[in-house]
């Protein structure tokens, strides 16, 4: 990215001010916002459930239209709202569920890059690897990612010691726990991609085993996506 930087300050009191030449929200909070400002309705309010976005001034327009967030679909539903939204980052499969349960009309605003990530975790674990999910434990994508993959056998992690294991798949001893031969890698789309390839080359380094000689048993999974997607929310 490159930015514009106004001239040196002269004084100590004045401020050097640098303004990015690129602002504004990735393309996938950019649709999630044309989606709902096209639905949105003050006589049939929407409440996304978490932040369409973080910026007051928009989200002050959306309340304006009938855009209210909630915590949960119970919450909208207690508060009488007939219509709920999932945000650009994704919710696992329960929340239509929950929404079909509660006989609410549910607006999906998921990044087509997030949707890509679920289905293909899906898909891993059908396929027999353990699912690592490269990303902040906390954050609503990864929890996504995490849902829709609905299995024991998966973790987030952002560092190679929130791994389950702390040994390289072949080491014995005392203690030693290894990880199993079949493991994939998959990231939240909005890392940073050289931390992210420098975790997956710290994993691949675990996984494969010390006496093999070709071949490897982790699979970067959505390398092309986060090729694609800078560090943004």
């Amino acid at each position: 990215m490159t930015a514009s930087v106004s001239p040196e300050p002269e004084n100590a009191t004045e401020r050097r001010i640098v303004v990015a030449d690129e602002l504004g929200y990735c393309w996938g909070v950019r649709r999630a916002l044309d989606i709902i400002e096209e639905a949105a309705d003050p006589a049939s309010p929407i409440a996304p459930i978490g932040d369409i976005i973080h910026n007051p001034q928009v989200v002050t327009r959306l309340r304006e239209r009938g855009v209210v967030g909630a915590d949960s679909v119970d919450t909208a539903a207690r508060e009488g709202f007939k219509r709920v939204a999932i945000t650009a980052h994704g919710m696992g499969p329960h929340l239509a569920q929950q929404a079909g349960e509660a006989h609410l009309e549910l607006i999906d605003t998921t990044c087509p890059l997030v949707t890509k990530v679920q289905r293909l975790a899906q898909k891993l674990v059908r396929q027999g690897y353990f699912l690592v999910v490269y990303g902040d434990s906390y954050h609503p994508e990864v929890k996504s990612v995490l849902g829709w993959a609905a299995t024991s056998k998966s973790v987030a992690a952002k560092h190679i010691e929130d791994l389950p294991w702390n040994a390289k798949r072949g080491e014995e001893g005392d203690g030693k726990i290894s990880p199993p031969r079949k493991v994939a890698l998959v990231s939240q789309t909005t890392k940073n991609v050289d931390e992210l390839m420098k975790f997956a080359m710290d994993l691949q380094a675990m996984v494969v085993p010390l006496a093999a000689s070709s071949g490897c048993a982790t699979r970067f999974a959505n390398r092309p996506v986060n090729a694609r997607m800078p560090s943004s929310d």
